[in-house]
């Protein structure tokens, strides 16, 4: 049986949703510091949105990512939903918000040894979306990381 998530935005102390933030710009073509962009408002960034909302509705409803490359670890339990050079960090939660940090598995101790996508863990049911950057290098900027941690921090605290 497919695993099925329900993908919620991660709230701040302060109340803001910084990946929300981030989709709003991506989703109005207004997402700053793009070396993609070839003016504002930007139609890839447009199109850059609704992949992103397809991915993320797919993993929730389908257990996986429609390809592999869609989705990484990065690390201490976070998680990447990937297009293009677009990134969305997220860590899962159980339905009393509880977070139990989760790496890739091996094979030998994989949920779904069978599948593809044998390296995905057991993920608790909801995934809470932290932050979103462009990625300009081979790894996620270190920045984003630990804004990542932290929003996951105040998220948890609430």
């Amino acid at each position: 049986m497919a695993r099925v998530y329900r993908v919620e935005y991660a709230i701040r102390a302060d109340g803001t949703e910084p990946a929300r933030a981030f989709l709003q710009a991506l989703k109005a073509g207004h997402l700053p510091n793009d070396p993609l962009t070839k003016g504002i408002p930007d139609e890839e960034q447009i199109t850059d949105y609704s992949r992103l909302i397809s991915l993320m509705t797919t993993v929730a409803a389908d257990g996986e990512p429609l390809r592999s490359n869609q989705l990484n670890y990065l690390e201490d339990g976070l998680w990447e939903f990937k297009h293009g050079n677009k990134r969305i960090a997220f860590y899962d939660v159980d339905e009393q918000g509880m977070h139990t940090p989760k790496a890739k598995c091996s094979m030998a101790a994989s949920p779904t040894p069978d599948s593809a996508y044998w390296w995905l863990p057991d993920l608790d049911p909801v995934l809470r979306v932290t932050n979103g950057w462009i990625k300009t290098g081979d790894l996620a900027p270190d920045t984003e990381l630990e804004l990542a941690k932290q929003i996951r921090l105040e998220d948890l605290a609430r």
